[in-house]
Parts: structure tokens; sequence; C-alpha cells
């Protein structure tokens, strides 16, 4: 806690001054600060307006170069997706990555079976010291 006497104030009706800090109403001015905030709205609404632009833009061009599809086509909606499809369809009996998933069950498990038992025999044979 200081000791020293403070300035108690300051006349009715006048600015707190101080000697160190220099503030005037003429610093901060409110008009160049609404400006500022108008011309980024601005900026912000001019930038929306370009990229919805482009957008559209880019859409038509995309439409306009993809080739239409031949006339066979004409009329059926797209059902399947080209060969080789990798996951199996409703529908049919048997599913072509079966045998695969089998034959990788089939080598995990041997090759399990084969290295566990070594694994074991070589920790048995700790001593724990």
């Amino acid at each position: 806690m200081s000791t020293e006497i403070h300035k108690t104030g300051h006349a009715a009706g006048q600015s707190p001054r101080h000697d160190d800090v220099s503030f005037e109403s003429s610093d901060v001015q409110t008009k160049s600060i609404l400006a500022y905030l108008v011309c980024l709205a601005i900026a912000v609404i001019a930038s929306f307006a370009l990229c919805v632009y482009i957008l559209r833009y880019t859409t038509n061009f995309a439409a306009q170069s993809d080739t239409p599809p031949p006339p066979v086509h004409q009329g059926i909606a797209p059902t399947m997706p080209p060969e080789p499809r990798l996951q199996g369809i409703l529908g049919h009996e048997t599913d072509a990555q079966q045998d695969r998933r089998n034959k990788l069950k089939e080598d995990t498990d041997v090759i399990s079976e084969s290295t566990l038992p070594a694994k074991l025999d070589a920790c048995s044979g700790y001593s724990g010291n």
C-alpha cells in the first residue's frame, strides 16, 4: 500500500488529466472505425458474390464438357458400377472375395500356431533377476 498523497480527482466538468498518459477525444475517431467496418462488409459481400459466380460458371462448364451417354444407354438409369466389384452384391449366392478371406484367415492361423510355442519357450527360461 502506498503512503503517498494521490491527486484526488479533477475540477468539475473537466476530463481527468494524467502526467504520463495522453488521451484526448480526438485520438479515437468512431467515424474512421465505422468506415473501416463498412468497407470490410462490402469486401466480404463482394467476395461471396464472386465465389457464387465462379461456382455457377464451373458447374455449367462441367455440365457442358461432360460427354453424353451412348445411345444404347439413353433412357436407362445407371444401376451398377462397372466390373470388377470388390464387395458382394445382394442377390448373388457366392461372394467373390470370400475365398481370399478364408485363405488369409488360414494363413494367419498357421503362422500364429507355428510361432507361438517358440515364443513361450524363450520366455519360460527367464529367471526374473
